[in-house]
């Protein structure tokens, strides 16, 4: 994010004023700033060296104004771009549990996150959070809302939660497929393959959305460290009839593919009469 040169000194002209009686040379801190290789200008331009930098001083800001705007962090919470600053501005105030449970009462996920990352354990805020992360997956009426639910308790590492509460869904509906795709697509590779370990058995009414979840899941998919185990999720799923077009599907995404599982898989494809997956399979093996 840039701000330009003139913005930046009307603002802290301000706090120059009300702290430092105009002591501080302005366009000189600017400059020392930049020797420090905290901030760089361009075009009379300036923006942070490394948005880390961004959000710890909007985190530090925010430790300041939340107490002036009660409703600040739950209307921060509430957007993206605010993640991470509100991740540190939670490590910063450590045992505040009343600001805690304004992030994790609007964006699950966000607080989910702060936990992960404190360096303490905090069972208070996690019980907080898991409360507020089980009632979002549930909603399954806002695919948004129950996506970030379900993240939160990946975060959390309550997998068998999130099985419960995917065996609930008696009806699945395009609601549901946005619900795995928003989930698929958030995920890192790590939490990608922990979340399709997670649903690896679901049958009956509720297997659509492991269907959803292995189709959302983009072209070339990189499982880095991870590819042994997605491998093994693979091999897994071929050994049970119902679930080994699941395994073509998710085998057919990945970047990287072994050769001797490949020739597993195609013969599956063939089997369960998936020929188009099988040519494209194959013309993936002689490019």
């Amino acid at each position: 994010m840039a701000f330009s040169r003139r913005s930046a000194l009307e603002l802290m002209a301000t706090l120059n004023s009300q702290y430092f009686g105009n002591s501080v040379n302005l366009n000189t801190l600017i400059n020392d700033l930049k020797d420090l290789h905290l901030l760089e200008e361009n075009d009379q331009q300036l923006s942070f060296v490394h948005e880390l930098y961004q959000e710890y001083f909007a985190a530090e800001a925010l430790t300041h104004l939340h107490q002036k705007t009660p409703n600040l962090v739950a209307t921060l919470a509430a957007q993206s771009n605010w993640t991470e600053p509100l991740i540190l501005f939670d490590g910063l105030l450590q045992d505040n549990l009343a600001i805690f449970e304004q992030i994790s009462a609007t964006n699950s996920e966000t607080a989910a996150r702060a936990l992960v990352a404190s360096l303490e354990t905090q069972p208070e805020k996690r019980q907080i959070n898991l409360q507020h992360a089980q009632a979002d997956a549930q909603n399954f009426a806002d695919a948004e809302a129950s996506a970030r639910g379900f993240m939160a308790l990946l975060y959390l590492g309550e997998h068998n939660l999130i099985t419960e509460i995917v065996k609930t869904v008696k009806n699945p509906n395009k609601t549901h497929k946005q619900i795995m795709e928003c989930i698929v697509q958030s995920c890192a590779a790590e939490q990608l393959i922990d979340f399709l370990w997670t649903l690896k058995d679901i049958t009956g009414t509720a297997k659509p959305l492991l269907d959803w979840a292995v189709e959302g899941i983009e072209e070339g998919l990189d499982l880095g460290n991870n590819a042994e185990k997605g491998d093994e999720l693979i091999i897994y799923w071929l050994g049970n009839a119902i679930y080994s077009a699941i395994a073509v599907k998710l085998f057919a995404k990945l970047k990287k593919q072994d050769l001797v599982l490949l020739e597993i898989v195609i013969e599956k494809t063939i089997e369960t009469n998936h020929l188009s997956i099988a040519v494209q399979l194959v013309e993936n093996m002689l490019a």
